[in-house]
């Protein structure tokens, strides 16, 4: 499992796809994958489920976020979800009724701020593991773990390099995250 970030994204579409060929190929080269196609050209293979979950056929599982000028993946061998959210002003009680499961909402009320932080990050991460949008109503993330479309999947905070200390992480896998490779890219 890798996770790669980078702190100087423009939040441009086309610098998305420039960083995601870049760590493509760096995973590669990393694990010593010899593709006859570089990060470039596997990122023009790029095929969207009917739920939205991005993919490349023939290659790595993956999951993009971007957050305030910062942007990371997680490349994983198995479906992953994957979030990073740097804290910034905004309706946070709004958003967590609206938003959060009750549980989620108790946390927030008895830790403050820095639990909507960490629920925010793994409902996002959850989310994207399974390839549902934001506005789905999901279980309970504050846990260890949470069923997503009849399947446990595994939560987990982690904190990428090169990013702040108001930077709140968090990855979602149907199996217990094994050794997690950091680059800064």
């Amino acid at each position: 499992m890798y996770i790669l970030t980078c702190d100087n994204y423009d939040g441009k579409k086309e610098t998305s796809k420039a960083l995601l060929a870049r760590a493509i190929d760096i995973y590669n080269m990393d694990v010593g994958i010899a593709m006859d196609k570089s990060g470039a050209e596997l990122v023009e293979t790029i095929v969207t489920s009917e739920n939205g979950k991005p993919s490349i056929p023939g290659w790595m599982e993956f999951s993009i976020s971007d957050s305030e000028g910062y942007w990371a993946i997680l490349i994983a061998d198995v479906p992953c979800g994957f979030d990073i959210q740097l804290t910034r002003p905004c309706k946070l009680d709004r958003i967590a009724l609206k938003y959060f499961a009750d549980e989620d909402n108790m946390l927030i009320v008895e830790e403050g701020e820095s639990a909507f932080w960490r629920i925010w990050a793994r409902r996002e991460a959850a989310i994207k593991a399974v390839g549902a949008t934001v506005l789905n109503r999901i279980p309970a993330v504050g846990g260890e773990t949470v069923e997503l479309n009849g399947q446990e999947f595994f939560l987990y905070d982690v904190e990428p390099l090169g990013v702040p200390e108001n930077c709140y992480g968090a990855m979602c896998l149907p199996v217990e995250a094994g050794e997690i490779h950091y680059f800064r890219m």
